[in-house]
């Protein structure tokens, strides 16, 4: 008769004489309240409610690197090939330490190689094992190979259940912050949109190193690691001259320009991309071009190819490089297949003696 209205709705209109013909003391509340109509449940149906803090009862017991937090983010369109199209995230949950790596696909094979990659470095870093690793109901993860290496590994595979994204918020939330974070600096730098895995990479390392407001401390001290030393942190973008060591004539310029995207992963430098040798080299043989905003805004990237940015970007390094090959045509090639990045010498004892002259 009322549309199958909220009884406790009906029930206040009647207090309130909005409906009338009949009091509200003459219905019996006690059963009403308590009813459940089969044709409400069914009409009405919403997903559960989640509880601030719910989850923590289940994790609260593990040690540090043993529960994680994984997703997948992607793909990102139109890029060129050698870009990647996904990253693939991790986070613990008692240090809340952030790991992200990049994929150019969702196959199992890959998938597989970062979950190899992870655990090891886990395992050999920390000295801890994984139990439980959460994650959603993508094929990614319920695919038969991951299963079986899971099983193998004794790892417990918790799932979220069936269209219960919010069940995923750690790792839903730490995507949402780092692709912020992205857009954020690319928009700030102006560096093309091939480069964003570099800028969500950056991301990464500042936000290991920020202290959470409610414990005080940032992921890096949680998980035992001294804090982020920010001499060794450039801006995302800094302009920057690399030291080509075997340029291709003795007149030919020494000075390659470039922009630093991120601490390597793997020496004591920097990577750097280098528009003119198309790739980014990790190197600590550069300096900082100071005074020089890391903006460029001469350059509209969501309006030009891959190929045109290339061109914009190292534009006046071209046309010094086309000044001397007229004058010495047969000494300079600057078409050399020269891999820069292979040669590059690294000086760990001494890494980013650039910096502390700032």
């Amino acid at each position: 008769m009322l549309a199958h209205a909220n009884a406790q709705t009906i029930r206040y209109s009647l207090k309130n004489n909005t409906i009338t013909y009949f009091n509200e003391s003459d219905v019996d509340w006690s059963s009403a309240i308590d009813y459940q109509c089969p044709d409400c449940l069914i009409g009405k149906s919403t997903k559960h409610r989640h509880i601030k803090g719910s989850r923590l009862k289940y994790q609260n017991s593990y040690e540090p690197f043993q529960y994680l937090h994984t997703d997948i983010f992607g793909p990102v369109h139109n890029l060129p090939k050698s870009a990647p199209s996904y990253f693939i995230s991790f986070t613990d949950e008692t240090t809340k330490f952030r790991w992200v790596y990049p994929l150019h696909d969702r196959r199992e094979d890959s998938i597989l190689d970062v979950f190899t990659t992870i655990l090891a470095f886990i395992k050999n870093q920390f000295q801890a094992s994984v139990l439980v690793i959460q994650m959603d109901r993508g094929s990614e993860y319920t695919n038969r190979t991951l299963h079986k290496f899971l099983e193998k590994n004794g790892i417990t595979p918790c799932y979220t259940t069936t269209a219960d994204s919010r069940a995923h918020g750690v790792a839903e939330r730490l995507n949402r912050t780092l692709l912020d974070d992205c857009r954020t600096q690319l928009q700030c730098s102006g560096l093309p949109n091939h480069l964003w895995f570099s800028a969500i990479e950056f991301s990464t390392i500042v936000r290991n190193s920020l202290a959470s407001p409610k414990s005080k401390k940032s992921a890096r001290q949680h998980a035992g690691l001294a804090g982020l030393d920010i001499s060794t942190l450039l801006p995302f973008g800094q302009p920057v001259i690399v030291n080509d060591h075997n340029p291709n004539s003795k007149i030919h310029p020494r000075g390659i320009p470039g922009y630093a995207l991120h601490p390597s992963r793997n020496s004591y430098g920097y990577i750097i991309y280098l528009p003119s040798l198309k790739k980014t080299v990790d190197t600590t043989n550069y300096v900082i071009l100071q005074g020089k905003e890391s903006r460029l805004d001469q350059f509209n990237y969501d309006a030009l190819t891959f190929d045109e940015d290339l061109n914009r970007l190292t534009a006046s390094y071209h046309s010094f490089i086309a000044s001397n090959e007229i004058q010495q045509s047969n000494d300079l090639n600057i078409e050399s297949d020269h891999d820069f990045q292979s040669d590059i010498e690294l000086h760990p004892e001494q890494p980013r003696n650039v910096l502390s002259k700032n």
